[in-house]
């Protein structure tokens, strides 16, 4: 006798099986959740999504990222401003599965005077005050300062220099001690951090170096009792040692001397000339150089090539080195935006505003068919089942001949007209036909050559065809086999490591209904 399962035990097996049937439960964990010293915020989630929407939020804003491994982890990563508190969400299916809430850190920065702890009174303009950061400071980073406890007035916000510094005035006070204190701001919760630069405020007139020479009376330098006026210039030593301003010294501070002293930089006020510069530049960062009119490695020749790039050679073929977007590699925009995007030496081709055909018309200017150079408005209407005169009528008062192309008999693969290619490497050649109905057919055989078995091709494409009529292209092989075929162009590649030499046959038909006694202009070449 079988025993009967109980009710429960049926329900029990039911629903296992309808839980493996639908897989496992749907799931999202945040397994990573952290802010670096540098501000960089990295998230993972391991997640069982079933096709339920999956994202997360970093202070209820969408963090961008990507699902790896067929949707079991999302990975994201953002720069987040220091000092700030940070959410971060994870939904799935919109219902919230997991929050964690992080602190990011302090910048690690210090401000300090370029010129040192001392600052002499005799100073003329302003000095420059450098910040030391560990990290890349955010795009909003500004910086200000007052003198501290002098009344002073606090200067207002001003964006830092790619060397990360700025020039502050002078303290309000002859001698003694002062404090700046320095104030680095940015957009965000906290935005703001305070440091203290203690500076010594010395008499400007003291001779600091025992030379017999003050600042007030010809020492350009109190560190070096050798540099004074009147001094000896020594050419390659880094110092301007008679205080001329201009002999022997590295104004720019390149590490190369100025040519008046005897060195070789060539222009002691750019530091981005000397004998060790790139003679093309990147301005834009795009990965593209271009000239700059100038002798850049003091060689004695401007924008000279070969152009060599941490020992790469590279073309100085950017048109426009201030925009990023507009390079050799770049794609020119599908509207018009009046620039050579792609440097080709052409503006806004392949736009509506661009005369592909040249006939002095653009498509925003009227022209119908920007691809046939006698279409365009206002131009004489032909016998030629084109609207020439782009009023949207063909061939209005002319006629067209009714009279077969020099090609006929070629209607079929028995009719078949050789072009006479035999013993040729390569040809082009133009084919002028003449289309009598829906039904009329050309086919032509050429002797082609495979020259070295890998760039053989044979090409063919419809280069002029009345309104409205588009042609089928096919190419047999000598064997009857079709190789390849395409509407108004077709391209036969060659077959690797194999001989393609041979007879072959182009057939032309029509595949949409024209208008009787339509000429058409086929361009075949084989190289």
């Amino acid at each position: 006798m079988r025993a009967s399962l109980p009710a429960a035990g049926i329900s029990l097996l039911f629903a296992l099986g309808c839980a493996d049937l639908l897989g496992p439960k749907p799931s999202a964990t945040l397994t990573l959740a952290q802010i670096d010293a540098c501000g960089n915020l990295k998230v993972e989630v391991d997640a069982t999504a079933n096709g339920l929407p999956l994202r997360v939020e970093v202070n209820d804003a969408l963090l961008g990222g990507q699902l790896v491994n067929g949707q079991v982890v999302y990975r994201g990563e953002k720069l987040v401003e220091p000092h700030g508190i940070y959410s971060v969400s994870v939904y799935l299916d919109d219902k919230l599965t997991e929050l964690r809430i992080l602190d990011a850190p302090d910048l690690q920065w210090r401000a300090r005077l370029a010129s040192g702890e001392a600052w002499h009174t005799d100073t003329r303009g302003n000095a420059e005050l450098r910040l030391d950061v560990s990290c890349p400071l955010p795009k909003t980073a500004q910086v200000r300062w007052e003198w501290f406890g002098t009344g002073s007035e606090e200067s207002p916000w001003v964006p830092l220099d790619e060397r990360r510094s700025v020039r502050v005035s002078p303290p309000p006070v002859v001698t003694g001690a002062a404090t700046l204190r320095v104030e680095l701001g940015w957009t965000g919760p906290k935005a703001t951090d305070r440091q203290t630069v203690r500076v010594s405020v010395v008499d400007g007139c003291v001779d600091l170096d025992g030379d017999g020479k003050n600042p007030c009376n010809g020492d350009c330098d109190e560190r070096y009792a050798e540099v004074h006026r009147g001094a000896k210039e020594i050419p390659g030593n880094g110092l301007d040692d008679d205080c001329d301003g201009v002999n022997g010294t590295d104004a720019d501070r390149d590490g190369f001397e100025s040519a008046v002293a005897g060195g070789d930089d060539c222009d002691d006020s750019d530091p981005a000339r000397n004998p060790m510069a790139l003679e093309v530049i990147d301005a834009d960062g795009d990965g593209f150089y271009a000239p700059n009119g100038r002798d850049d490695d003091c060689d004695g020749a401007v924008d000279e090539g070969p152009y060599l790039v941490a020992g790469k050679s590279v073309s100085a073929d950017d048109c426009d080195d201030a925009l990023a977007s507009v390079n050799p590699g770049a794609t020119e925009h599908s509207l018009p935006n009046q620039r050579d995007d792609d440097c080709d030496g052409m503006v806004d081709e392949g736009t509506i505003a661009y005369d592909d055909d040249g006939d002095g018309f653009s498509e925003n200017q009227g022209d119908c068919d920007d691809a046939q150079k006698v279409v365009y408005p206002g131009a004489p209407e032909l016998p030629d089942c084109l609207d020439q005169d782009c009023d949207r009528q063909v061939d209005e008062g002319v006629t067209r001949a009714q009279t077969d192309d020099g090609f006929e008999p070629n209607d079929s693969k028995t009719q078949v007209r050789d072009l006479g290619t035999n013993g040729r490497k390569s040809f082009a050649q133009e084919l002028t036909l003449v289309t009598r109905d829906a039904k009329d057919e050309e086919w032509f055989s050429f002797y082609s050559q495979d020259g070295d078995w890998d760039s053989w091709g044979i090409f063919a494409n419809v280069t002029q065809r009345g309104v409205g009529v588009m042609y089928s292209l096919e190419v047999y092989d000598s064997s009857g086999s079709l190789r390849a075929s395409g509407t108004n162009d077709v391209h036969v590649t060659g077959r690797w490591l194999r001989d393609d030499t041979g007879m072959y046959t182009l057939r032309v038909r029509p595949t949409a209904t024209p208008l009787d006694w339509c000429p058409a202009v086929v361009k075949l070449s084989s190289r």
